[in-house]
């Protein structure tokens, strides 16, 4: 129900504006064009996050992290190996697999940025893998604390 209110009062709005910009007095007219040219930049803005993002994911902001993550987790798997920690072994193969994951997000993302879409959907997406990318690296961290020889104890 709210949302629907939203997109009325949206309309209401545009419309408005719309009609000051074809039929208002002189200062209706400027007061609407602000407003047209506020829109723009804002989508301007957008389409320029838009690209930034694209540039991370271009660049290798995100690959780069997630190949450093992996050579983190396989030297946490081999010191599990090494000295018979199943459990440690386990968590590594968990962490290994969302790693995994999120590079196939990636990699999905990625298309979905090269071959277009909405907006809000690219944005959406980009802050997701930020999030679970955020998520493995302190889990990830928390292990090698837990696991690194001078670790202290909580």
């Amino acid at each position: 129900m709210i949302r629907s209110l939203l997109k009325l009062a949206l309309w209401v709005v545009v419309v408005m504006v719309t009609y000051n910009y074809f039929w208002g007095n002189p200062a209706e007219k400027a007061q609407s064009g602000r407003v047209f040219q506020g829109v723009g930049q804002v989508f301007g803005e957008i389409k320029s996050l838009v690209v930034s993002e694209k540039g991370k994911f271009d660049g290798g902001k995100y690959d780069s992290a997630l190949d450093k993550m992996g050579n983190v987790i396989g030297k946490l798997r081999d010191h599990g190996n090494q000295t018979g920690d199943k459990a440690l072994v386990q968590q590594t193969v968990q962490m290994e697999d969302r790693r995994q994951h999120i590079e196939h997000q990636l990699k999905k993302t990625e298309k979905d940025i090269s071959t277009g879409g909405q907006t809000s959907d690219k944005l959406q997406q980009a802050a997701n893998l930020a999030r679970e990318l955020e998520r493995l690296n302190v889990d990830l961290q928390g292990l090698v604390e837990k696991v690194s020889p001078g670790a202290s104890k909580r």
